[in-house]
């Protein structure tokens, strides 16, 4: 059971254009489109300095939601305002709990192992605003 196993069903849920799964001492594992495999990157390590349990990033047009359930962190970019946004923290707890099995589909996206390695000089971002009066997320805006 986990977020890695069910990536591919993650970015076939309806306006999520990509997602990354990491989990220590293993190399992330991405799908989607190849252009956000890097900010995603950056989004996790965002995420870990926050020490919040969800955060929002929002880069352009499109927001970057990044959580941790049951040992593995995920960000997944999907354009900003999309209804798909209110219920995918709960979508994203429930594929954590139950490996889903292959997609019926007949091409599903590539799914790959990427290394890990963290340049904090790289991946510092330029402006982070927390949304005040949150207690469990935050919200960066680049």
């Amino acid at each position: 059971m986990s977020l890695r196993g069910n990536i591919e069903h993650i970015v076939h849920s309806n306006g999520i254009e990509a997602a990354l799964v990491r989990v220590e001492e293993q190399p992330d594992t991405f799908a989607g489109s190849e252009e956000w495999n890097e900010t995603l990157a950056t989004a996790l390590d965002v995420f870990r300095l926050s020490e919040q349990s969800s955060v929002r990033i929002v880069v352009g047009k499109h927001t970057l939601v990044v959580q941790q359930e049951r040992g593995e962190q995920v960000a997944v970019a999907l354009p900003t305002g999309h209804p798909m946004a209110k219920s995918l923290r709960r979508m994203l707890r429930r594929m954590a709990r139950k490996d889903r099995g292959p997609l019926a589909s007949a091409a599903p996206p590539e799914v790959r192992a990427v290394p890990h390695v963290a340049q904090s000089s790289e991946r510092t971002p330029g402006h982070m605003h927390s949304d005040e009066g949150a207690a469990s997320h935050a919200v960066f805006s680049f």
